[in-house]
């Protein structure tokens, strides 16, 4: 585990991963795997090209997801205040853009855009990857392609059948099988801004939104409905 925590590792904190081959926990630059026959967390072994945090890898081991048994890991090669920044000093430098990769270290092919990774969820066999700049990105172990979402996703996670399930902005939400359809309308009163932090989760056909201070239920593919605050 690396020594020193930045501000922005303590603020992101630690993201789990789970699908029906176990249960993984990433943050500062590590990842551990639940260990049901110990009941302890064993940390997960990093190719030794993820283990060495030099100029070249600023940010080194970011994210981590899985595909079936395999961990698969992220690894950024910027700053968060260079991918960010919109002072043309800055944005007009070479990108060197994120990477995903095997246990082994090796990386996945990318057939669409180079990206950011802003979220990253597991469905099993495949991963979904949301961007900085909300494109949503299909992983499987043949590589990395888009899936061409109708418009910015601001939020995405896995539902209980599988797929993927993302809440593009202005539009509503959207569930993803060999293509994207929408499943619900987009509240009227979610207006997405630097800090509103959208959070998406569906159990069973149940689906719960929340976004600054409030949260929208839908059950049975009804209409979003707010319930906080009341």
């Amino acid at each position: 585990m690396k020594e020193y925590v930045s501000r922005g590792e303590a603020l992101e904190d630690f993201h789990f991963v789970v699908n029906d081959a176990g249960i993984w926990i990433g943050g500062y630059h590590s990842a551990w795997q639940w260990n049901e026959e110990r009941k302890e967390w064993t940390e997960v072994p990093q190719p030794p090209e993820l283990q060495r945090y030099t100029k070249d890898v600023l940010d080194g081991l970011h994210f981590i997801s899985a595909l079936a048994s395999r961990v698969v890991f992220v690894v950024r090669y910027e700053d968060g205040w260079f991918i960010n920044s919109t002072n043309p000093a800055f944005t007009n430098q070479p990108q060197r853009w994120d990477t995903v990769h095997d246990p082994n270290g090796h990386p996945y092919p990318v057939r669409s855009k180079r990206f950011y990774v802003e979220q990253i969820v597991s469905t099993g066999p495949q991963a979904f990857i949301r961007t900085v700049d909300g494109r949503v990105l299909r992983l499987d172990e043949s590589g990395i392609d888009d899936t061409w979402a109708p418009g910015i996703c601001d939020a995405l996670t896995v539902t209980t059948g599988g797929h993927a399930l993302a809440l593009i902005r202005d539009q509503g939400i959207f569930e993803f099988d060999a293509q994207w359809k929408p499943r619900l309308g987009y509240p009227a009163d979610l207006k997405v801004g630097v800090f509103s932090f959208p959070r998406l989760v569906e159990s069973n056909g149940a689906v719960a939104l929340s976004a600054y201070d409030k949260l929208w239920v839908s059950t049975k593919n009804e209409p979003l409905r707010p319930i906080w605050p009341q």
